[in-house]
């Protein structure tokens, strides 16, 4: 196939460099690096760091070093343009994303597998957390979320592209292309708002947008061929915050392999329901509505004369773990005092090593046995989170679901 790889940069050196490590590792003839133009003199030493990087790999790339700040969605728009007037097949490789060996090989077989297939809108080596089955037969799946992790698409695709905002009226007014758009994950809606409201600078929410609008699907290894190393706090490119809510195991593809291809195309219900559960992440009018419940509940809880404490121990619980650092948290920590041993504080991503003098652990620390409670105080996010504790063998109870049973806990 007739590929050109584009790797977008701009000034973070230490994943550049990781990235660059791992196109060594594939082989691709064509490769293009575009640097985009200095935004912030506080960023100049780091932009200039980064331009050493590629410039010292200008022997195997075409480099194109932007005079101005585009900002990241037009720097990859205005690269995949040219690359595409080069190429039959593009591929955008940002420069938080990692390749695994025999990602180029993956990537050419899609490409012509799928090539005359046009329900398949694109292909990315790398996607979200799901646990697929041993028994899954096959080496890629579909999903409805289109993943810009090492993303690639055809020319012939590509060339319906556009940053249009009308896409979202007639998705929204189609009760098929509404269902699809729910089922593509809630944060997508979020990153629309922030689009719309110049908060979020992404060229992906638009395709996206493209492939549920054409009843598209998005290509997927069941191994991933690409990891986002980009969810670290440094210079996000997708997050400014640090999380672990995205992370993947990064695998490696033996060249000499055929991909085993599904016999059509089809969409795993139950794949895409992990996908979904990862990507639907609660807005603040979301959460602080599912916070007032839980108070609301609590209020009427205590009136019957009941607390959390004295429920526990009617259940023979004597030891928990809270999952969630904030105000719930608090409040619980105080009334189960002297009734029930709190043994650790459970997060996604810890800020601090005590919390109220328990000691904070990540959920990847690993701490939680099968005999372990732990108590939700999160309830907006209680799906996720019993998805992400579930191989632990613990049992995770919602502080809801304590409220509303009370002493029938042993049935949660």
């Amino acid at each position: 196939m007739d590929i050109g790889i584009a790797l977008f940069t701009y000034c973070r050196p230490i994943h550049t460099k990781r990235v660059l490590e791992s196109l060594k590792d594939n082989n691709f003839t064509k490769v293009y690096i575009f640097q985009d133009g200095l935004k912030s003199e506080t960023d100049t030493s780091q932009w200039e760091e980064v331009n050493r990087l590629i410039m010292d790999y200008a022997e195997k790339a075409e480099i194109h070093v932007s005079k101005s700040n585009k900002g990241l969605a037009n720097s990859i728009v205005d690269g995949l343009n040219y690359v595409f007037q080069h190429h039959e097949c593009a591929i955008a490789l940002e420069d938080d994303m990692i390749l695994g060996r025999g990602y180029d090989v993956f990537m050419r077989q899609c490409f012509e597998k799928y090539k005359n297939t046009s329900e398949v809108s694109c292909i990315a080596g790398g996607g979200w957390p799901a646990e697929i089955s041993e028994g899954y037969p096959y080496d890629v799946f579909f999903t409805y979320r289109s993943s810009s992790a090492a993303w690639g698409t055809w020319r012939n695709r590509w060339e319906k592209y556009n940053r249009d905002f009308q896409n979202v009226r007639k998705i929204w007014t189609d009760p098929e292309l509404r269902e699809r758009l729910i089922k593509s994950g809630n944060d997508l809606r979020q990153i629309i708002n922030a689009q719309l409201w110049g908060e979020c600078d992404s060229w992906a929410v638009f395709w996206s947008l493209l492939q549920i609008e054409s009843k598209g699907v998005c290509v997927l290894p069941v191994r991933y061929l690409a990891q986002d190393i980009g969810h670290d706090g440094v210079h996000g490119t997708n997050s400014v915050a640090r999380t672990s809510r995205y992370d993947t195991e990064l695998y490696n593809w033996d060249p000499k392999k055929e991909l085993k291809f599904p016999t059509h195309i089809f969409l795993d219900e139950a794949i895409n329901q992990q996908i979904k559960m990862i990507l639907d992440i609660s807005d603040s009018s979301h959460r602080n509505e599912c916070m007032q419940r839980l108070y609301k509940k609590w209020v009427c809880f205590h009136q019957t004369g009941s607390d959390v404490g004295g429920v526990l121990r009617r259940s023979n619980v004597e030891t928990i773990y809270i999952y969630g650092d904030g105000e719930a948290a608090e409040i619980l920590l105080n009334e189960l005092q002297e009734k029930i041993k709190v043994k650790g504080i459970i997060v996604l991503d810890k800020k601090r090593d005590f919390y109220k003098n328990i000691p904070v652990f990540e959920i990847r620390d690993n701490v939680l046995q099968s005999q372990d409670i732990v108590i939700v105080t999160p309830i907006h996010d209680i799906e996720y989170i019993r998805f992400s504790l579930k191989n632990t063998g613990c049992k995770v109870i919602s502080l809801e679901a304590i409220l509303n049973k009370g002493d029938n806990l042993i049935e949660t």
